[in-house]
């Protein structure tokens, strides 16, 4: 068995090449909204394409490695430590 990278639009009604189970993933998925929420519990992002009014732009965290210094907002450092 392998395992592929497929785009959603690739399995769409396209159950010859991918069976009944994996070619109803799109229209299962589009059944949902997603909401993406920040830090402070508001809502940034909807989908399908939709977000909050103001032209919000969510931000990344870093949540695994280095210290509190490092990882402040907008700071980019190279494998030497220099910005």
């Amino acid at each position: 068995m392998k395992l592929l990278a497929v785009p959603l639009f690739e399995l769409y009604d396209n159950t010859a090449r991918y069976g009944p189970q994996l070619s109803a993933i799109p229209h299962l998925l589009s059944r949902y909204n997603f909401e993406f929420i920040d830090e402070q519990g508001n809502v940034v992002a909807v989908t399908p394409g939709g977000g909050p009014e103001g032209g919000y732009v969510p931000k990344t965290k870093v949540l695994a490695g280095g210290t509190d210094e490092e990882m402040k907002e907008g700071s980019v450092k190279d494998e030497n430590g220099i910005e």
